[in-house]
């Protein structure tokens, strides 16, 4: 390696040694806490929230007086009971140290809860000699121990001491961090951690979080129940378990809200999620898109995938209906002479779009789904409404118009508002409203 190459080596090695050893603290959280609320700066997201739409619309009179116009005295009533007590004024006080970053997280299993947040040493202190008047003050007795961790001081209460059920929480102060938990263990191990790394303190507009373990908040919620066995298996068959977390982000900026939303899915194969397709979907290139629309959308979805797993779901989670739903398959396809899967399913593509427009004061939509073979599927189609068994049910409620060598099928004696038909066209299957397949 040359003198040049080893020099620029090093000095990347010195710039990003900093950020390779910097915390976040969200990082601190334990295992069984994975169910969490954090705020990048509370005050700024506070201040920015005011001034967003949502902000906007709250101080909108029309919007207070739709309300009731609710006073300091009726928020109160929601949060205290009624007044507010000595002991709630003390606690507000303590919220108010709580200015920069928090991160509010939950054990679902004990209902224990865990608080990393900026702190000065300053508010720490403050905090102390609010306890000490909170114990003044409340109605349920506690005992505050001090001990010390690797030269941090760690403060125990202990909540209705010498009784069964006596519980302690733990809290200490590291730098610009305070820690707050129902496990000394956790409080000791964020001491070694924060002693160690540096945090990396949020920068950039506000950011709102929220993060929960969906399949195994699922898991938690049937541990107690009678028939949780059973509903285990239905959550199971339906993929809900492959949810290892629903993930939202709200960040605060001068001019709008981006929000951000996702799932994190370990399976994507099996129950519900085998409808998603996760290709791209560009934006369409069709010709039969106005020029006004209101809205337009495109995605992906598998139908024929989604079809497939439902008799898996059946077997695994029903299996009483199991023989109930291949009976009414054959029932289908005795008298309609069609399979719906290999007939219909099986020419749907996975590429849909689907867009708006408004009028005045009509608004319509419609979606169109890709077909991989049009023709196929409009021949599978209009042999099941030509068999002889489903003449009484296409008579009674389906009526069938031309329009432009197309045949549009919409409900018979249906109400205008609850009017809806579909379409084939040699690429498309267009659903919605009569009129606009019209145009």
């Amino acid at each position: 390696m040359s003198r040049y190459l080893k020099t620029t080596a090093l000095l990347l090695l010195v710039t990003l040694a900093p950020a390779a050893f910097a915390l976040q603290r969200a990082e601190l959280l334990p295992p069984n806490g994975q169910t969490y609320f954090r705020v990048s700066n509370t005050v700024e997201f506070w201040a920015k929230l005011k001034k967003s739409s949502i902000g906007r619309l709250w101080m909108d009179q029309q919007f207070q007086d739709f309300l009731g116009n609710p006073d300091l005295e009726t928020w109160q009533e929601v949060f205290f009971q009624g007044e507010v007590e000595a002991e709630d004024k003390v606690i507000m006080e303590q919220m108010k140290t709580l200015s920069g970053e928090v991160v509010l997280a939950f054990d679902m299993k004990t209902d224990g809860i865990y608080i990393i947040a900026t702190m000065t040493a300053e508010d720490f202190e403050r905090g102390l000699e609010l306890d000490e008047q909170l114990r003044d003050v409340t109605e349920d007795p506690f005992e505050v121990v001090k001990s010390s961790f690797q030269d941090v001081e760690i403060v125990q209460h202990i909540e209705q001491p010498g009784t069964p059920d006596e519980i302690s929480s733990w809290q200490a102060h590291v730098g610009t961090t305070f820690i707050f938990g129902y496990s000394q263990e956790w409080i000791e191990q964020c001491v070694v951690r924060l002693k160690k790394d540096e945090i990396q303190e949020p920068a950039g507009a506000p950011v709102f979080n929220i993060n929960v373990p969906l399949g195994a908040f699922i898991l938690d919620s049937l541990e107690e129940g009678a028939n949780a066995a059973s509903e285990k298996l239905i959550y199971e068959a339906l993929g809900l378990l492959d949810v290892d977390a629903f993930t939202s982000r709200i960040e605060l900026l001068d001019d709008r809200m981006l929000v951000n939303n996702a799932l994190a899915i370990s399976d994507l194969d099996r129950g519900v999620f085998s409808l998603i397709d996760t290709e791209p979907a560009d934006l369409p290139t069709v010709t039969f898109i106005p020029e006004n629309i209101a809205s337009i959308e495109v995605g992906r979805f598998d139908l024929l995938s989604f079809w497939k797993e439902i008799p898996i779901f059946l077997a695994t989670a029903m299996p009483e209906a199991k023989p109930q739903f291949d009976m009414m398959l054959g029932m289908i396809q005795q008298q309609a002479g069609v399979d719906i899967e290999q007939d219909l399913l099986a020419h749907l593509g996975t590429k849909y779009l689907s867009f708006g427009t408004v009028e005045g004061d009509v608004a319509n939509s419609i979606v169109a789904v890709e077909l991989e073979d049009g023709v196929a599927f409009k021949q599978g189609l209009e042999s099941a409404l030509a068999a002889p068994a489903m003449a009484p049910y296409v008579a009674t409620g389906i009526e069938i118009s031309d329009f432009l060598d197309h045949q549009i099928y919409s409900l018979k004696n249906a109400p205008p508002e609850e009017q809806i038909g579909i379409a084939i066209t040699t690429d498309h299957l267009l659903y919605g409203e009569p009129d606009a397949i019209r145009q």
